[in-house]
């Protein structure tokens, strides 16, 4: 599922003043923010593999030049997955991806 927004909606609204990946630890996961990185060249890119389907370009104008800007592993009884934020460097738009495994 992904969502095209105007602003970040998982990213902090500051990311751009970030490193291109931070960590910040919660009570049930690690989530990776900054002002970005190719999924490619993420910490945590074995992740990205491991659920298969990544977009690793623009729903809007198909530029592949996007960057990472928000991403978190999570665990629950519920089950599990990644939950990414993207921004294309070329038109501007935030994509919200979420890759769920029950």
């Amino acid at each position: 599922m992904t969502n095209k927004q105007h602003g970040p909606k998982l990213a902090p609204q500051n990311y751009r003043e970030c490193k291109p990946v931070e960590t910040r630890k919660t009570m049930m996961s690690t989530e990776y923010f900054g002002s970005g990185i190719a999924i490619n060249d993420h910490p945590q890119y074995q992740l990205f593999r491991r659920y298969g389907n990544i977009k690793e370009c623009c729903d809007h104008c198909k530029s592949t030049n996007v960057v990472c800007i928000f991403f978190v592993h999570y665990v629950s009884n519920a089950g599990h997955g990644i939950q990414y934020e993207l921004e294309c460097r070329d038109c501007g738009q935030y994509i919200e991806c979420n890759i769920d495994e029950g």
